[in-house]
């Protein structure tokens, strides 16, 4: 079966399952609840409810629908507690679903077998539930099957802090697991027992983030006691399997792993991983728009472990890997791909087309009985001039380039924005690199990994992005505040605004979704170490408000942290403790207050660190860790509160850097250089200033250098890691926007350059972000969003200096 076959396949299959749940809307049904307080005497009515969801889900006939109610439902009982729903029907399926606009939790304990048993149970859908541990007792399963099962959909559904696997299923035919998070689970997050039923069959996995498994175990933080649990892993099976627009990160196995036929995995991303990325076995497997990095997970000691695994027993068995970016460590002994490693006798077929395999210790080793076709891929090998084996074949860059592996094929450094990023942006390419516009189209996919169109420059780009066109786009919309802009863990562009009606508004890769709300300040987005998007504003109250947003789910809520603030508030991950997000405001006090907001719990409390404050400050860590917070003084001076973490709390002193500011202070770091960070205010003259600011001494000290230029917005600034740069973005007197770069330097910044970028816009702060090429988010004198997509301004000369 071609790809085309089984995308189109696994789709009929998926599209087959929502006609049949719209079947039931249609059905004469019942709907029944489930409440803390409730009773399971009472007819389960919203006025009378159930008290537990096992009861609840016992009740249900096909076409009925139970909702459980927000709240906290404990699970100890193996013969009470459980939930067992009946099934449903090919037109009347059952649902069990959390209420709408919050998730309840089912929480297991006592070693409970599991939360929700699915063995033998046929068109049932669950979604929008909590699933968890108490976090101290025993508890194995979520969600588990060990008796075949069909036509099952699981939607929206949190999963973590499990013993066992998060989904442990032997048999189903007809599974579509959706816009789900499962993570923290000692065996694994998604995976089950080899088949006796044909294993998995007709599954659609999408935007999904398999994480962290192994990294929990009864209450600890693991290593959990079982071998290489995976983010997914399943034995062999009949396939279809399609893996969509999912992530799989940081588990202590390997990020997916599929041993069934008929797999087609595509624009996923699997990195940080401790052993293997992506693995595959079955016959007629698809790879395509997936981006790999980071095997061993930041540990570069020698292993087994590869990116990219592909492996049959089965003769004949066909692979294909289509526009995929595998970049492994240089210092990591071990191949960055291999290919039948075993069974070398057991002849197989694979086709490899626009890929990226780069920086690994060792080569690309293809197996001596595989019928390898490759075309327009690239191969970067930077220690050696083999960077492809075939059997006992060393192919030389030369010979590659040459045409003797294939048409097409390069050996050359794909220069990525920032390799070695922890963060998928930093993979894309830079405009220089030799994979832009050097692939071929035929057997290319129509998109890249972000869902952008391909063919966006004169030709198809290798690997799994593609670099966007240039020039001015407009976004749409009403705005009246500054865009923040964020690149979430899928690597899509976030930009949070408020809207014309006061509310919350986010535009993701160019779509606008509402999140209510009514903000009294421009709003502040920052991602945490789980993933999430932390949204703070001014509510219309003047406290603060942080609206959580998971980008893999697409769900969200508002969490209210309180306090009084007058301007709007900033935050960032604190790197020494990756469960809290710091909060830095102004009071109404006029001093500085943080608050360390628990991303797990959402919880946190207030602490008043002092000082006069007449802007609103700003907050970051440099690459050292320390925290730096920085302020406008009453003074108008510029002042850092300085952090330095000694293992239990941070000792925090004032720091006086001088300069007069016209408003409040932001911040970026020096790439590569420990303990300095640049400062960039808009100054008393309405000039550009950056002040060098160095911690490695007590007091620390800052240099100010005068960037020049007239500028009539608060500056934003962000790093260029790539190319040892800083970019300054500011509304010009003429109303258009306008780019400063210099060159990092520390204590003696070199290159400043300005350039006209254009537009008409409001004097609201810009946004921007570097990847493949710089884009900047302005608000245009119609309100409306626009986007300037450029290449990344190079640095040149004319620094003033006093």
């Amino acid at each position: 079966m071609a790809k085309n076959d089984i995308h189109a396949g696994t789709r009929k299959s998926f599209l087959l399952l929502i006609s049949m749940v719209l079947l039931v809307w249609q059905a004469h049904a019942a709907t029944y609840y489930v409440a803390p307080g409730g009773s399971n005497g009472n007819p389960g009515t919203i006025e009378a409810p159930w008290a537990t969801p096992a009861h609840g889900a016992g009740q249900l006939q096909p076409g009925d629908t139970l909702i459980i109610r927000d709240g906290e439902y404990i699970l100890q009982d193996f013969g009470q507690d459980r939930i067992l729903p009946n099934s449903g029907s090919p037109a009347a399926w059952v649902t069990i679903k959390g209420e709408d606009g919050c998730r309840p939790s089912l929480i297991g304990k006592n070693n409970l077998a599991n939360a929700i048993d699915l063995s033998a149970v046929h068109y049932v859908r669950i979604e929008n539930i909590e699933i968890k541990s108490d976090g101290t007792n025993p508890f194995r399963d979520a969600i588990a099957s060990w008796e075949p099962a069909s036509n099952i959909v699981l939607s929206e559904i949190y999963i973590h802090h499990i013993d066992g696997f998060g989904i442990d299923i032997q048999d189903i035919d007809g599974l579509s697991l959706l816009d789900s998070r499962i993570e923290y689970c000692g065996f694994g997050a998604v995976g089950g027992a080899a088949g006796t039923s044909g294993g998995w069959r007709n599954v659609l996995i999408k935007n999904c983030r398999f994480a962290y498994s192994g990294h929990y175990y009864q209450g600890t933080p693991g290593p959990s006691p079982y071998d290489r649990p995976d983010g997914f892993g399943i034995e062999p099976s009949e396939g279809p399997i399609e893996i969509a627009d999912t992530i799989s990160t940081h588990n202590r196995g390997d990020g997916l792993d599929s041993k069934a036929d008929r797999t087609y995995i595509h624009h996923c991303i699997v990195n940080h991983n401790s052993c293997d990325g992506i693995k595959i076995w079955g016959d007629d497997t698809h790879i395509e728009n997936c981006l790999v990095y980071d095997t061993g997970d930041g540990d570069a000691s020698p292993s087994p472990w590869s990116g990219l695994v592909a492996h049959s027993t089965k003769p004949n068995a066909r692979f294909t890997i289509t526009n995929t970016v595998v970049s492994d460590n240089p210092e990591r002994q071990g191949y960055p791909m291999y290919v039948q490693y075993d069974d070398r006798q057991v002849p197989i077929m694979l086709t490899m087309k626009n890929c990226i395999i780069s920086h690994g210790q060792g080569a690309l080793w293809i197996g001596p009985s595989v019928a390898f076709t490759s075309e327009n891929n690239l191969f970067y090998r930077p220690n050696s001039d083999v960077p492809v084996q075939v059997g006992d074949q060393d192919y030389t860059c030369a010979q590659i380039e040459s045409g003797t592996l294939g048409p097409g094929n390069l050996a050359r450094d794909p220069r990525y924005v920032a390799y070695g990023s922890a963060d998928p942006s930093g993979y894309q390419l830079q405009e220089n690199s030799p994979a832009v516009d050097s692939g071929t189209s035929t057997g290319a996919p129509n998109d890249d990994l972000l869902h952008r169109p391909r063919l966006s420059g004169k030709g198809y780009d290798r690997g799994c992005f593609e670099t966007p066109p240039l020039g001015w786009s407009s976004f749409r919309g009403y705005i009246t505040s500054a865009a923040s802009v964020v690149v979430d863990c899928m690597g899509r562009t976030e930009i949070w605004v408020k809207g014309g009606d006061g509310a919350l508004w986010a535009n993701v890769d160019g779509t606008w979704y509402g999140k209510g709300g009514f903000l009294t300040s421009d709003p502040f987005a920052v991602a945490d170490y789980n993933g999430r998007i932390h949204v703070l504003v001014r509510g219309g109250d003047g406290s603060v408000w942080d609206f959580i947003h998971d980008p893999i789910m697409k769900t969200g809520h508002w969490k209210c942290l309180r306090g009084y603030i007058t301007e709007k508030p900033t935050a960032a991950q604190d790197p020494s403790n990756h469960g809290i997000m710091r909060v830095a405001v102004i009071g109404g006090d006029n001093a500085l207050w943080i608050f360390n907001l628990d991303i797990n719990a959402e919880t946190g409390d207030w602490t008043s660190l002092g000082g006069c404050l007449s802007t609103r400050p700003y907050i970051i860590f440099d690459p050292s860790g320390i925290e730096h917070i920085l302020v406008r003084g009453c003074d108008y001076s510029l002042w850092d509160k300085k952090g330095v973490w000694g293992g239990s709390s941070y000792a925090r002193t004032w720091n006086f850097l001088g300069g007069f500011l016209a408003n409040g202070p932001i911040a970026a770091i020096e790439t590569g250089v420990n303990n300095h960070i640049a400062v960039y205010v808009m100054g008393g003259d309405n000039a550009l200033w950056m002040c060098d600011v160095n911690s490695s001494s007590e007091p620390e000290t800052g240099v100010w250098h005068g960037l020049r230029g007239v500028i009539s917005s608060d500056p934003f600034v962000i790093a260029d890691p790539s190319a040892s740069k800083i970019h300054a973005f500011v509304r010009g007197t003429d109303s258009a926007l306008w780019e400063n770069t210099v060159v990092i330097s520390p204590g003696n910044p070199v290159g400043s350059q300005w350039k006209y970028i254009g537009g008409l816009m409001l004097i609201h702060t810009p946004g921007a972000f570097i990847a493949s090429e710089t884009q900047a988010f302005v608000i245009g004198t119609d309100h409306a969003m626009w986007r300037n997509t450029h290449a990344t301004v190079s640095a040149g000369s004319n620094l003033s200096q006093v």
